[in-house]
């Protein structure tokens, strides 16, 4: 558990573990302090809905360990304490109780927003915002002692390359070669952060700003969900919530190749007669690859090469 440099309401995640728009199911685990004026010629016996242990037992006189007994039953703790004769005492008991979020990230900083402009990580030399999730404060809470965040996402993809194993879940997250990228992400960008940024910076601004240049992990306009993977010589083919994309193998992913906006599926096969195949609504739909290799001028003896587009393209089969 790491919290933001701005805020203890806010935590914050490796944008390759938790890309801003994921949803995460997020798990807090907290303290809850309760407090009591013991009469200690009785037995004090009190329930409690979370965990307590002897440790979380704290008065204002030593309580000996033979004298406390914690039982539990359905997640409820009874603590009892016999009698020590010390009179009227303070007694505060600590119990632990969990609460679990829904929440969203979103990118520490962007052109739009820049709250948490000092959440960052350095990668190749690259700066990327981290990804913020605001847990905001939780009622009751003396003090939170941990939290678990769960990625709300399924391993949609799994393809094979010159002996790579190419991963790809719905967040768009690739995983290949041990590298991380994410798909479709808004890539380079500049944004003015303030003066006390301590990142690198280009140039200081005259308003005292710092002019920044940074990886943005964000999703394309238009694009939230990956789903389907398939490897096809040196380009990668995945189904989205908007379309399906191609990218090059050697690429860094956030720039398409080529686009169909009218297949929008899920899984990618691809078959011996030179289709693939893409699940839409349950069903096997094929599409046939459609190769344009090099125009051949043979007149003035020139060929002519399709520069940064893909050898293909994707129509009806």
């Amino acid at each position: 558990m790491e919290y933001s440099k701005h805020t203890t309401q806010a935590i914050v995640e490796d944008p390759f573990k938790v890309r801003p728009g994921t949803q995460c199911t997020v798990e807090i685990t907290y303290s809850v302090k309760s407090t009591h004026v013991w009469d200690s010629s009785t037995i004090f016996s009190d329930t409690f809905p979370g965990l307590v242990v002897p440790n979380s037992i704290k008065c204002s006189e030593d309580i000996p360990e033979g004298n406390i007994t914690i039982t539990e039953s359905s997640g409820v703790y009874t603590v009892k304490i016999d009698p020590i004769g010390k009179g009227s005492l303070s007694l505060n008991i600590y119990h632990y109780e969990k609460e679990t979020k829904v929440l969203t990230g979103i990118s520490a900083f962007s052109r739009t927003n820049q709250t948490y402009y000092k959440d960052y990580v350095l990668k190749d030399g690259i700066l990327m915002p981290k990804t913020i999730l605001v847990i905001g404060t939780i009622s009751g809470a003396y003090e939170i002692k941990a939290i678990k965040v769960t990625p709300i996402v399924t391993n949609n993809g799994i393809d094979y390359w010159n002996g790579y194993r190419f991963n790809l879940d719905s967040q768009g997250l690739l995983e290949y070669n041990e590298e991380y990228v994410n798909i479709l992400r808004k890539g380079k960008q500049t944004v003015e952060l303030p003066s006390d940024f301590e990142g690198p910076f280009l140039q200081q601004t005259v308003d005292n700003k710092k002019l920044v240049e940074f990886d943005n992990q964000e999703w394309k306009d238009g694009y939230s969900e990956a789903r389907g993977l398939l490897v096809y010589g040196e380009h990668v083919l995945v189904t989205t919530d908007k379309s399906l994309c191609v990218f090059d193998v050697y690429g860094d992913f956030s720039s398409i190749l080529l686009e169909n906006e009218f297949i929008i599926g899920y899984d990618l096969t691809y078959y011996p007669d030179d289709t693939i195949g893409v699940v839409v609504d349950g069903k096997i739909h094929k599409y046939r690859l459609k190769h344009d290799f090099a125009l051949i001028d043979r007149e003035n003896k020139r060929v002519y090469f399709r520069e940064r587009e893909p050898e293909f393209d994707v129509t009806e089969a």
